[in-house]
């Protein structure tokens, strides 16, 4: 089954797409900002869970602190990541 997609459509589409990746990469820039910001403790733990996919457990027991204090920093970190993000998102306009 073939499906013909008209010239306005694909275009149309194809400036979403463009639109979508350029705020995208906003958002990894302020993100890299915002990373920059944390105190080298909390940096770690975000690069071990998110970047190198480190299991909470492992963390905990690397950081020599319990899984649910973690939870808790990680939880704490993401919300004051997010707000960067926004406030410099905000910014740019």
């Amino acid at each position: 089954d073939r499906v013909l997609v008209d010239a306005e459509l694909a275009e149309g589409l194809s400036a979403e797409v463009q639109r979508q990746a350029e705020q995208i990469d906003l958002v990894r820039t302020a993100l890299r900002s915002c990373m920059q910001l944390l105190t080298p403790e909390n940096r770690e733990l975000i690069e071990l869970r998110y970047v190198r996919s480190v299991s909470v457990a492992e963390v905990a027991a690397a950081a020599e602190r319990t899984v649910g204090a973690i939870k808790v920093a990680l939880l704490r970190i993401r919300r004051q990541l997010a707000a960067c993000v926004q406030k410099r998102m905000a910014a740019e306009g």
